[in-house]
Order: structure tokens, then sequence, then C-alpha cells
């Protein structure tokens, strides 16, 4: 178990590496390209730097800030649940409070895994938005872009929160192995998300291009 571990960890750390020269090529690339091309980049910077502001307006008042902890809650177990249920997991219940949360769920380990760590790196809310930017009109393209860099946000806000060492989603494994798990699967979904806004691109060629485009960094 030592062993299968460890090389887990030497896998998953060549994995981020190899995301994270991916990324810096992808930010050098939107670095050199045209202004036209790189607007629906700065509408989801916008889209980010609004939903900070709101939300610090929500947390001034006691009721907005029990309000805000108890959705980023609900968020963090529903983003266990959903991922529990793509890996074919029986849900047995389902629980989020002010200010912790839990669900049941049945599975092996390796589902229970990426179930357990998947609200650290996975942003649901912008994957929910960039399934439905291909089919939005042209006009109305900068609500999505905007809805997609507060969702951004808000994922931010929640792993700056949550990812702590004490977390027991975290600690049930040993910590070299969770985080290295957490950063590769950020970074990939960060090059997923650059990629599905590009023009003419969606989620889907994103997640085929980026693994497309790891290919030849590995050689």
């Amino acid at each position: 178990m030592i062993i299968v571990r460890f090389m887990s960890i030497v896998l998953l750390a060549a994995l981020a590496v190899l995301l994270a020269r991916l990324l810096w090529l992808n930010a050098a690339q939107i670095a050199a390209a045209p202004v036209s091309m790189v607007v629906e980049y700065a509408i989801v910077g916008a889209g980010m730097m609004l939903y900070w502001l709101v939300r610090w307006l929500i947390r001034r008042s006691h009721s907005g800030k029990q309000n805000l902890n108890w959705f980023e809650t609900f968020s963090h177990e529903l983003t266990h649940t959903v991922v529990s249920l793509l890996t074919f997991r029986e849900v047995y219940s389902f629980n989020a409070g002010k200010q912790t949360g839990k669900i049941s769920s049945s599975g092996g380990d390796f589902t229970l895994f990426l179930t357990s760590l998947a609200p650290y790196c996975l942003p649901i809310y912008t994957y929910f938005f960039l399934l439905f930017r291909p089919i939005i009109r042209d006009e109305f393209m900068w609500l999505i872009d905007v809805l997609i860099g507060a969702s951004v946000g808000f994922h931010v806000v929640c792993f700056a929160t949550q990812t702590r060492s004490y977390q027991t989603d975290i600690n049930r494994y040993p910590l070299a192995l969770s985080y290295t798990y957490i950063i590769a699967m950020l970074l990939f979904n960060t090059c997923v998300l650059i990629d599905a806004l590009r023009p003419g691109s969606n989620v889907f060629y994103a997640f085929y291009h980026v693994l497309r485009d790891m290919i030849p960094l590995t050689l």
C-alpha cells in the first residue's frame, strides 16, 4: 500500500508539472493574442471581481454571512454528491448546515478518494455554465461569461476557506497524496476552462484538446 501511494504521488506530481507547463503556454498565447480574441477572458475576470464584491457586501450583514456560509457548505456537499453519482456510488443521505455537512454513500476506495477530494478542485457551477455556453446567442454571451467568472470566483473563495489539513476529506489520505491530486486537478480544470473559452470551442472539445496537447509535452 505504501508503494502504491508513493507511486501515485509521483505520477500525480508529474501530471501537475505537465499541466502547469501547458497552462503557462496557454497564458502566453492569450497574452500575445489580439484584444478582440481575449474579450471573453476579460469578461470572465470581471465576473470574478463582481462576485468578490457582491460577497463582501453580503457578508456585511449577519444574516447574509450565515446564509452565504450555508450555501458554501451546501455547494461542498453537492460536489461530493455529483461526483458520487458520476462514479456510480449510491447516495444514502445528504446534509448541509451553516458550518458542517455530510453525505453518506456506497462505493470502493478509489471512488471514495475521487469523491472526498472533489470539492477542493472541481468547480461544478463553472462546468454547469460551460455546458450551456455553446447554445447561448452571441448577444448574450457576455452574460454567461460573467456567470462563469462569478462561479470561478466562488470556487476560489471556497478553496481558500475550506482547504485545510484538518478536513477529514483531506487527512483520511496521506497529505502529500491529497494535495498533489488537488493541485493536479485544479491545473487540469483551469486548462479546460481556458480552452473552452476559445472561439469555436466548448467544454467537450476542451477536454480533448487538453489531453491531446499534454502528449507532446511528455516527449
